[in-house]
């Protein structure tokens, strides 16, 4: 893959010379070196807490379900990929390092579903800048902060048609926000819709959402901050 941005004063032609638009998607140049429709299904891992168990990228239809991941580190970096499910797994993570879980999105991942998933530990779901069509729905997450940059669920930078809908996040801490959406989102939109937030404690923000576009609507919160704009 290679970063695309948008051409200047065109209807939406792009190139891999950098400007200061970056793509929707943000890849080009697919190879024939792409992997097309992986599952992974039924497997279990229990490893160290400094290990990721399956590494890979360049991914054109990928299905993680019904495994079970017991570890520090994350069981899946996938890196960039299209049309993913991550549906009816167990991750938990035992570092003192936050770190990924299954389903989370690097630059150029579209067209995601994570549902139905119990993610615990030390970690958080991310969306990384660039991504697409992302849905984060029905998944229990139950984490704890070690630290005010902690999160549950984060999403950052030019994400676009992402869904945060449904969830049980109970996230323990005495600092973080459980559902952060980053200042850096000049462009993107997406909605927080339907979920149920506890374990923040008086002065502490459950839902940060510092971008445009974005509606939060419907949510259970716990925190004495429940929603926090520019």
């Amino acid at each position: 893959y290679a970063q695309e941005y948008f051409i200047a004063d065109t209807s939406g032609k792009t190139s891999t010379t950098p400007t200061a638009h970056p793509a929707v998607f943000g890849v080009a140049n697919v190879t024939d070196r792409t992997i097309t429709n992986v599952t992974i299904r039924h497997l279990a891992f229990r490893g160290p807490s400094d290990a990721t168990f399956i590494a890979a990228g360049q991914i054109v239809g990928l299905t993680v379900t019904d495994c079970v991941f017991m570890s520090g580190r994350a069981l899946l970096m996938a890196g960039m990929y299209r049309k993913g499910i991550f549906s009816h797994n167990r991750e938990h993570h035992d570092s003192d390092v936050f770190a990924a879980f299954v389903g989370s999105c690097a630059t150029g991942t579209a067209d995601v579903e994570v549902s139905e998933n119990t993610l615990t530990g030390k970690g958080f779901v991310h969306i990384h800048e660039g991504s697409a069509n992302v849905r984060v729905v029905n998944n229990n997450i139950s984490c704890e902060s070690t630290s005010k940059a902690d999160v549950a669920v984060s999403v950052r930078a030019r994400g676009y048609g992402i869904q945060i809908v449904n969830n049980r996040i109970r996230f323990t801490r005495a600092a973080g926000t459980a559902i952060f959406v980053s200042e850096e989102l000049s462009s993107g939109d997406g909605v927080i819709e339907g979920n149920v937030l506890t374990g923040g404690e008086a002065g502490l923000v459950d839902i940060s959402v510092r971008a445009s576009n974005w509606a939060v609507k419907n949510n259970t919160y716990s925190g004495k901050v429940r929603i926090a704009r520019p």
